[in-house]
């Protein structure tokens, strides 16, 4: 039953999410208000389905509350007539947070954990530092907003440390793929306007948040 219920739902997630890129693509503004929360909304199908097979843990508990964060954060960004960029990323900042704790549950430290954690660091400064020249004002909350990303994603790949399951693999590329996309958005609103951004970044982050969500499947 959990199989047929995940199908489904991924077969309406790959459905809606290339429905929503084309248009995107098109500019076809009010297909695309509709679309984009309908992505996040399939996602959203597979914790909850997760719950009904094993009942409430913090981590489907955690990850489907992020969800729902990402959900009113997707709706505030998609909107092209004025600009919500700052309660949007106060939406993802809480996302992010909330991914970070549902990763942190079944944290073990690892030797290896220290390199992969300067990495992203130096990372993480780079790329605010650059960001910092056109930022202005809002160099500070970028701060605090990449600084939570890339904890997140420490702690996403960091679930390899109990070993290459499923769901350690399907959380850590997620985690990576959110990066990617908060990377894009990032550039095309602090640094330089980005051709159909929305289309690029959409391209990793429903992906990104599809398999953070399959892996609730993983972790009965």
């Amino acid at each position: 039953m959990t199989l047929h219920l995940f199908g489904s739902a991924s077969l309406f997630f790959v459905a809606v999410f290339m429905i929503r890129e084309f248009v995107a693509l098109r500019r076809i503004r009010k297909l695309k208000y509709l679309f984009t929360p309908l992505v996040t909304i399939a996602v959203i199908f597979i914790p909850m389905i997760a719950i009904g097979e094993a009942g409430l843990t913090p981590y489907n508990s955690f990850i489907t509350c992020a969800l729902l964060l990402a959900l009113s954060g997707d709706t505030l960004l998609m909107v092209e007539e004025t600009d919500l960029l700052k309660p949007g990323m106060l939406f993802f900042l809480g996302c992010h947070v909330l991914y970070a704790a549902a990763f942190a549950v079944k944290y073990s430290f690892r030797q290896w954990n220290i390199i992969l954690l300067v990495v992203l660091a130096l990372t993480a400064v780079f790329h605010v530092k650059r960001l910092s020249r056109t930022a202005g004002k809002m160099t500070i909350p970028v701060a605090v907003y990449v600084t939570a990303i890339t904890v997140m994603i420490f702690l996403a790949i960091a679930q390899l440390n109990n070993g290459f399951t499923e769901g350690a693999v399907m959380a850590a590329v997620g985690a990576v793929l959110f990066g990617i996309s908060d990377y894009v958005h990032s550039v095309n609103n602090f640094v330089r306007k980005i051709e159909n951004s929305t289309v690029y970044t959409w391209l990793f982050y429903a992906p990104a948040q599809f398999l953070i969500a399959a892996s609730t499947l993983s972790v009965f």
